[in-house]
């Protein structure tokens, strides 16, 4: 869990980073819900490192996991909104 969280972050920032350069692939339109999944990629890695330290069980570990990828459906879902538009 730790690892997935570490792994979370290191995406995180490099979302926030490199927005400049990700928005030459996608749209004007996409650079706010791509600083927003960057937050929401930090904060879900906060999350997971606390719980992964406190709470390591592996139902604790399949929720974490099935809350980030419906999060990142979401902003997934968004993107592609977007770019047919």
């Amino acid at each position: 869990m730790l690892l997935f969280a570490l792994v979370l972050i290191f995406i995180g920032i490099y979302l926030n980073k490199q927005k400049e350069q990700l928005l030459l692939l996608f749209t004007q339109d996409n650079s706010k819900n791509i600083s927003t999944l960057a937050i929401w990629f930090i904060t879900l890695a906060c999350m997971g490192i606390i719980l992964g330290i406190f709470i390591p069980t592996k139902m604790i570990l399949l929720v974490y996991v099935a809350i980030v990828l419906i999060i990142s459906a979401i902003f997934s879902t968004k993107i592609a909104n977007n770019m047919k538009s």
